[in-house]
């Protein structure tokens, strides 16, 4: 009997400030920048707001302007 799934769309579970900072917590603690590029990404359709893609590749400032216009921000702390 085959396994059946179903598509998951993220942005269905970002409904509130601490879920939308869960996730980019989580985004950030893993590492890979194409996971934080996503993640912005999800942030900013869960908010409605037509924003470009950033690129895994994006420097800090661009990453930062868009944390700043998705009312995110961003906190560091001691590994």
């Amino acid at each position: 009997m085959p396994l059946e799934t179903s598509a998951w769309d993220p942005t269905e579970r970002l409904t509130n400030r601490e879920a939308i900072l869960a996730y980019v917590e989580a985004a950030l603690e893993d590492g890979d920048p194409a996971v934080i590029a996503a993640a912005l990404e999800d942030v900013a359709r869960a908010r409605g707001l037509d924003a470009p893609s950033l690129p895994a590749d994006a420097r800090l400032p661009a990453v930062l302007g868009a944390l700043k216009a998705w009312g995110v921000g961003l906190t560091v702390r001691a590994a």
